[in-house]
């Protein structure tokens, strides 16, 4: 397993080696490399909207039944990124205030279509 070093302890490994000429050339490069990786921040959660892995969280409701709901369009949709699906946040606090894990899909369903 490799372990990751900042740089500047890299130039000190290098100072021992006798090679930190040849590092501190490269510097530049390594800089505008770490540049390059890092994350794009991802966007806010549109008005009324909530990400599906904060809804998981918020309302302790698994990610995986939440995505098969939006699936089967039981929420709707506000927004799809590269990252992350935004769901309508109202919808999900009405079905978590009736949902209770492993209750069968036909209670499910029939609290789906209280809902609506």
């Amino acid at each position: 397993m490799s372990t990751l070093v900042s740089f500047d302890r890299l130039l000190q490994l290098a100072e021992r080696k006798g090679i930190r000429p040849v590092l501190e050339n490269l510097e530049a490069d390594i800089m505008a490399e770490k540049e390059s990786r890092k994350r794009i921040p991802r966007p806010p959660a549109p008005e009324g909207g909530i990400s599906i892995n904060a809804a998981s969280k918020k309302y302790k409701i698994a990610k995986t039944t939440l995505y098969q709901w939006v699936k089967k369009k039981y929420i709707p949709v506000i927004k799809s990124t590269e990252y992350e699906t935004f769901i309508l946040e109202s919808c999900v606090a009405k079905i978590a205030e009736g949902y209770k894990p492993r209750r069968g899909s036909w209670d499910v369903k029939k609290l789906f279509e209280d809902l609506n």
